[in-house]
């Protein structure tokens, strides 16, 4: 009986420390849970600007592309009439 009370009795004194740990580490995974959750609503803000910020580009491209291509056909154009007008 002695030796089931010495094993009970380190059991009891050992629980704390046990309670201790595990409370650490319940408040250890909340802490890490917290920072993935701000981590992923960052990369989503990034995500969002840097998308935001690639379409305002192309829009960009497109409209000089347009502008580009509009005044080569009006260059083509005079050229024909500069040609076809025969003094």
């Amino acid at each position: 009986h002695f030796s089931e009370y010495c094993w009970k009795t380190i059991q009891d004194s050992q629980r704390p420390k046990t309670d201790r740990r595990e409370k650490g580490v319940h408040h250890l995974h909340k802490s890490i849970e917290a920072e993935l959750t701000k981590l992923e609503r960052n990369r989503s803000e990034q995500e969002a600007t840097f998308r935001a910020e690639l379409e305002k580009e192309t829009l960009k491209f497109k409209k000089k592309f347009l502008q580009d291509t509009r005044k080569q056909k009006e260059d083509q154009l005079k050229m024909m009439l500069n040609i076809l007008q025969i003094p």
